[in-house]
């Protein structure tokens, strides 16, 4: 997180201190996480519809300077990994697992580090550790936390993220909940 200057990544205030048992840094104000707000369903950063799309906005925004302009994968979106500001706008967090993508020359990219604890929930559930990386992986956990939201907010019964191996599948179950346009692929 320090070294992404974005407006739509947590900033952090003060350096990180790390000593034998913790590391410690200090980032802007912060009044829930998304995964918080979900789990109230009642949250007031929930029950605006234009104020929700612009903060989905908002993290699309961010993940495509990630992606486009540093050719970085976030590889950890989940509701945990947004964050709501005291100000309301939702920022990306958990940037422990980034990665430079490193272009071969032969349209495939590194693979990721197999010691790597990714969570299982919000990415392919065939992503191996084996697999080029790229953009897309970020995206595929973006669709699914779109998913998540609108499964929560609707009140609907939430299938397990990881049983969705595509985007196209997990666009399949976000139409059934609220209808989103047949073919839309998010870029």
């Amino acid at each position: 997180l320090m070294k992404i200057r974005h407006p739509n990544f947590l900033r952090i205030l003060e350096p990180v201190h790390e000593d034998a048992k913790q590391i410690v840094y200090v980032t802007e104000k912060v009044d829930t996480t998304l995964q918080l707000a979900l789990r109230e369903r009642e949250s007031p950063h929930l029950s605006d519809d234009i104020q929700l799309k612009v903060s989905l906005k908002d993290v699309i925004e961010g993940l495509r300077f990630l992606n486009k302009d540093l050719n970085t994968v976030h590889l950890n979106i989940c509701p945990e990994n947004i964050f709501i500001c005291a100000n309301g706008k939702w920022k990306i967090g958990g940037c422990m697992f980034t990665q430079l993508l490193y272009d071969d020359g032969n349209k495939g990219y590194n693979k990721i580090d197999p010691g790597l604890p990714i969570k299982p929930n919000f990415v392919y559930a065939s992503f191996s550790h084996f697999e080029d990386i790229n953009g897309q992986a970020d995206l595929f956990s973006f669709t699914l936390v779109l998913y998540h939201i609108f499964a929560v907010l609707k009140q609907k019964a939430l299938i397990l993220p990881e049983r969705m191996t595509n985007q196209k599948e997990a666009f399949v179950y976000l139409d059934q909940i609220v209808g989103v346009k047949k073919g839309f692929v998010l870029e």
